[in-house]
C-alpha cells in the first residue's frame, strides 16, 4: 500500500483537490467515495464527483444518519441541482444514478 500524504485545507481537513491531483500522478482516475456525510458534503460542494449513486429501498430506518452533513443552507436555491438519473430496479430496491459536471472533467497534472 502506498501513502500519499497531501496537506490541509483552512479548516483543517484533508486539501481534496490536492489529493485528487496526487491520485491522477499514480495514475488512478476513478476512486468510490463511501464516506460519511461531511466527506460527502465536500466532494460535492468542491464539485469533484463525476457521477453520483443514490440507493431507495423500501424500508424506513428511524434515527438514521444522514448521506449529506455539513452546515445547512439558508436558501434552497443554493442546493447543487442534478440532472434526470439513470434508473435501475434491483431486487425490490431502486438505484438513481446521475452524472455530475466535475470541476476538471480531466484532472490536469502541473507538469514538473
Amino acid at each position: 500500500a502506498d501513502i500519499v500524504r497531501v496537506s490541509l485545507d483552512d479548516s483543517g481537513r484533508v486539501d481534496l483537490e490536492e489529493a485528487m491531483r496526487a491520485l491522477v500522478k499514480k495514475d488512478i482516475h476513478r476512486i468510490l467515495v463511501e464516506g460519511g456525510a461531511l466527506i460527502n458534503r465536500a466532494m460535492i460542494d468542491a464539485r469533484l464527483v463525476d457521477s453520483l449513486c443514490a440507493y431507495i429501498a423500501g424500508v424506513v430506518i428511524p434515527g438514521g444518519r444522514s448521506w449529506v452533513g455539513g452546515t445547512a443552507l439558508k436558501e434552497l436555491d443554493d442546493a447543487p441541482r442534478f440532472g434526470t438519473p439513470e434508473v435501475q430496479s434491483i431486487g425490490r430496491d431502486i438505484l438513481l444514478r446521475y452524472d455530475l459536471e466535475h470541476r476538471f472533467p480531466m484532472l490536469a497534472v502541473d507538469e514538473e
